[in-house]
This record gives structure tokens, C-alpha cells and sequence, in this order.
């Protein structure tokens, strides 16, 4: 006899009220935990892993260890909203320049976003290290001797992904996942640019590197905070400004204070 998993998505989801309730509440919120899931059905336990499992390929759990519904399952969502009027799936703003797909491709996957993590820490360490510059959160200066200069990259990113958590406590978010830490790695991946010109002494072109890093690195924050945070594109290009503005000042207090 075949196994419910394999029936039609119509299927598994109709063919119990539960199910379908569940479709409805990830429809309607986008993301919930397991302990809602469980105060939102009051089903068992594995009664309620046994519909979740069921459901598989229509929801899935994201960084955050929350459930939520998979490309066809927000697909299916979609078509049977309109049918029962049911309210619609908020539509993600996005534009060419801002890739929030590269971050939700990231977020999905802890051992990628482990690569790209390493990949730019140790690039990043290794250049600054070797001419004596460190990364001081969105900006690059000389220093003198010492592990700070190499440490300066891993370090700058953690103080960038500590900023967007208490951000994303402040509005009552409490998002915390690994693979969003390792994200922050591509978020940082402009830098290189800067560093690889010092590395090659081509002292002229660093200052304008060094723009274009920022505004890339901006962009591509903005991008991060959308998809790991789920902020409107609009509030995360705000973030990501207060905290150039908070790492330009900061620069200079320490460079010229």
C-alpha cells in the first residue's frame, strides 16, 4: 500500500484537518516554532512530528530551527488561499542589486556557509596580517605589528553579526542561528578587494577599493539582514546604514581620538 509521504501535495494536506491547519498557520506567519506549532494544534507530541513528517517537501525547518514552508509549500499555500480567501503570502522586494537569495542559499546550508566563512576569515587574516593593516569594522588602516592585524577580519565580523542580533532583539525578532553567523562572511567578502591592493602595494587605487567595498558591503548587508532577519528591504537598508555611520565614527574616534 502506498505511504501517505508519497500521495499528492492536495492530498497529504486535505486528506486531514490538521494538516491542513498546519499549511495555514506557516501561510499566514511565515516561520513558527515547534512549541507554537504544538500550543496552536494541542496535539501529542509525535502526533504532531508524525503531521510535520508527513508534510515533508512542503515544510521544512529553516536556520532558526523554525518550521517553514518550502518553495511548493508556499506554492500550494498560495493556490489555496485564493480559493478559501485566505490572506496571501507577503511577496519579498527585491531587486538586481540587492542578491538576498545568495544569504537564504547561505542560511540553508551550515556547511556553506562555513566555507565562505573560513574562505574570506583566513584570506582576509592572511593579507592584512602580511602589510600590517587591520579592519577596523567597515574600514582598513595601517597598524603596527602584532595579531591584530590579522585577527582584525574574524574579529570585525562577529561585531557585526552581535550589532544585527541585538537589532533584531530590540525588535523582539530573537534570531539566532549558526549558519547566520557564517553568513556574515559574504557580507564581508568586499574587503578583499582592499586588502589584496595593500598586499600588492597599489597604494593609489586603495582609497577608491576602499568606497567600493563600502558601498558592496552595504548592499550586500542589506541583503543579509532580509533574508537571515527577515526585515522589509527598506528597514534593512536603514540597519546597514546606522551601522556604517556607527563604524565611520568609531573609526575615527579610534584612528584621531
Amino acid at each position: 500500500m502506498p505511504s501517505v509521504k508519497d500521495a499528492s501535495p492536495e492530498v497529504r494536506v486535505m486528506g486531514h484537518p490538521v494538516r491542513k491547519r498546519l499549511i495555514e498557520l506557516l501561510g499566514e506567519r511565515q516561520s513558527i516554532s515547534f512549541s507554537e506549532l504544538r500550543e496552536e494544534t494541542g496535539l501529542p507530541v509525535g502526533t504532531l512530528y508524525y503531521h510535520l513528517d508527513v508534510l515533508s517537501g512542503l515544510i521544512a525547518q529553516d536556520g532558526a530551527k523554525k518550521y517553514v514552508l518550502t518553495k511548493e509549500g508556499l506554492k500550494f499555500y498560495s493556490e489555496m488561499a485564493q480559493k478559501e480567501g485566505l490572506p496571501m503570502p507577503p511577496q519579498p522586494k527585491t531587486t538586481s542589486l540587492i542578491p538576498a537569495w545568495v544569504f537564504t542559499r547561505l542560511t540553508n546550508s551550515i556547511p556553506a556557509s562555513l566555507i565562505v566563512w573560513i574562505v574570506v576569515t583566513a584570506a582576509g587574516a592572511y593579507l592584512l596580517g602580511t602589510e600590517n593593516h587591520i579592519l577596523l569594522l567597515m574600514n582598513i588602516y595601517p597598524w603596527q605589528g602584532g595579531l591584530l592585524p590579522a585577527l582584525s577580519y574574524p574579529f570585525a565580523m562577529i561585531i557585526y553579526y552581535l550589532f544585527a542580533t541585538l537589532v533584531s532583539l530590540a525588535s523582539r525578532r530573537r534570531v539566532f542561528s549558526i549558519a547566520g553567523f557564517l553568513a556574515t562572511g559574504a557580507v564581508y567578502l568586499p574587503f578583499l578587494l582592499v586588502a589584496s591592493l595593500i598586499t600588492l602595494n597599489l597604494s593609489r587605487g586603495t582609497d577608491i577599493a576602499l568606497i567600493i567595498s563600502q558601498l558592496i558591503s552595504i548592499i550586500l548587508g542589506t541583503a543579509y539582514l532580509t533574508s537571515v532577519y527577515g526585515y522589509r528591504l527598506e528597514r534593512s537598508f536603514l540597519i546597514q546604514l546606522i551601522y556604517y555611520v556607527i563604524s565611520t565614527l568609531s573609526f575615527f574616534i579610534i584612528t584621531y581620538g
